[in-house]
């Protein structure tokens, strides 16, 4: 089917993409390079589990785990796994622990022993219990300051364990890791016979489907049509004669579907550059596009490149070095014309749907 774009409606896609070029290398300016650092609660994930976190741009600084039981803090080990060399357990110092016998504050000695206890606990996963008990510790210890404003002896010595304990509920390891595209780290938490897997991924990225128009230039092809047309002399037959050599603003559009590819790196922009590629939905005429795309919004995609379609061509023995060439019988487009595929300049735009729309119109 021909169109005819208006001037407008071309240069549209074009001023966009130019705008969306400039805002984008001013985003790319903006772009901070803090560190990474990501935690993880043990109180809500148990022994055994295992833990996956995508990483937006394959760096990790630091991990840390809340909620560890302190009088086992050196029990604690971390292993960093998979395509990259394993380092040796995060060194703990060493440590006593007693709980004295306070003079005034016993409700901050019971707290501390009914923490303590659950280093003897039967339970694989302490760790669930801990922010119940630290919070009786914080509790506690509020009481007792309030209380009384210069604490001595025991209650002096259990508010110091106390603020120790709630002071090493959280452990942290320095990976300073930075992956690459596809690759993935694994870290395995161990305590004792306990083991908590957590992965982290990198992706390269995936392809997006998008469903529009591709609307190829009849310009910037080769033009070869030709029609006949009745010889006004007294030779008989008829004459081959050109068409009119097409407009700027002359198209066809034929319905696509594109296949993009968004690197993972981008997908959290509001627009990004890539590569597309697109066949028509016309098996019977095929069409291949190809060419550099901008995705807006995620849901949006304008391509810009070249079209492979088929065209139409004068066959070799009609060609005349004269410039004129008759025909003794009426011959149809057809038999005048072979097909060939040629490239021709296009844009599209397409749209991503949950299905294909075009559907229908395949059956």
């Amino acid at each position: 089917m021909r169109v005819r774009l208006t001037t407008s409606f071309v240069l549209l896609p074009i001023l966009v993409f130019v705008l969306s070029s400039r805002l984008y290398a001013e985003s790319q300016l903006n772009d901070g390079s803090g560190k990474t650092d990501v935690s993880f609660d043990l109180a809500e994930i148990p022994p055994g589990s295992t833990t996956e976190k995508t990483l937006s741009d394959g760096k990790i600084d630091t991990i840390s785990f809340l909620n560890t039981f302190w009088p086992r803090l050196r029990d604690y080990e971390i292993d960093k796994l998979v395509e990259i060399e394993e380092i040796e357990p995060f060194p703990i110092t060493t440590f006593e622990w007693k709980v004295s016998r306070g003079l005034k504050c016993t409700g901050l000695g019971e707290a501390l022993e009914n923490f303590m206890k659950l280093k003897d606990s039967d339970d694989e996963w302490i760790e669930k219990q801990v922010p119940e008990k630290i919070k009786e510790l914080r509790d506690s210890v509020r009481i007792c300051e309030r209380k009384y404003e210069n604490p001595i002896g025991g209650d002096k010595d259990n508010i110091e364990l106390a603020k120790k304990i709630l002071a090493n509920t959280r452990i942290t390891f320095n990976l300073d890791q930075k992956l690459k595209m596809g690759e993935r780290l694994v870290i395995k938490l161990r305590r004792d016979d306990n083991v908590w897997n957590f992965i982290f991924r990198y992706p390269r990225g995936k392809w997006l489907t998008y469903y529009g128009l591709c609307f190829v230039s009849k310009y910037t092809r080769k033009h070869d049509h030709y029609f006949l047309r009745e010889s006004n002399d007294s030779q008989e037959g008829y004459v081959l004669v050109a068409e009119e050599k097409p407009d700027l603003l002359d198209f066809e559009y034929v319905p696509c579907v594109f296949f993009t590819w968004m690197p993972f790196k981008r997908m959290s922009k509001s627009h990004s550059f890539g590569f597309s590629g697109g066949i028509g939905i016309d098996l019977q005429s095929p069409v291949v596009f190809a060419g550099c795309s901008l995705v807006i919004q995620y849901n949006i995609c304008l391509n810009f490149g070249i079209a492979f379609h088929k065209q139409y061509q004068l066959k070799p023995q009609y060609y005349s070095d004269t410039g004129t060439m008759t025909v003794d019988s009426l011959l149809s487009f057809e038999d005048l014309h072979r097909s060939v595929y040629r490239p021709s300049v296009s844009i599209g735009i397409a749209f991503r749907f949950d299905s294909n729309p075009f559907a229908e119109s395949i059956k």
